[in-house]
């Protein structure tokens, strides 16, 4: 029995895994930008400056936790638009 090469498989997960990249890549950039900005703020209402801190990269991605946390719900709505979306988009391509 001979087996048959499929391409059109490898494609695919090559194709999913650019997408999932792409996804990983922007949330990264917006969880890092999230924190960042929370750590600026915070730190300026005490006049301190963040390169005063020296504070590590992976610190940032800490403190975008409270960012969330503090806006749950605006991310909840926005992940359901979002699969609402998403489900009507599926719907029209039958």
């Amino acid at each position: 029995m001979k087996i048959k090469n499929n391409s059109h498989g490898k494609d695919y997960a090559q194709k999913n895994f650019s997408e999932l990249a792409a996804l990983l890549i922007f949330l990264f950039s917006l969880l890092y930008t999230a924190g960042w900005s929370f750590a600026y703020h915070y730190f300026a209402h005490f006049n301190v400056g963040l390169s005063a801190l020296e504070l590590s990269k992976e610190e940032y991605f800490i403190y975008s936790y409270w960012v969330i946390a503090d806006h749950k719900s605006k991310f909840f709505v926005s992940y359901s638009n979002y699969m609402e979306v998403k489900e009507n988009s599926a719907i029209f391509e039958k």
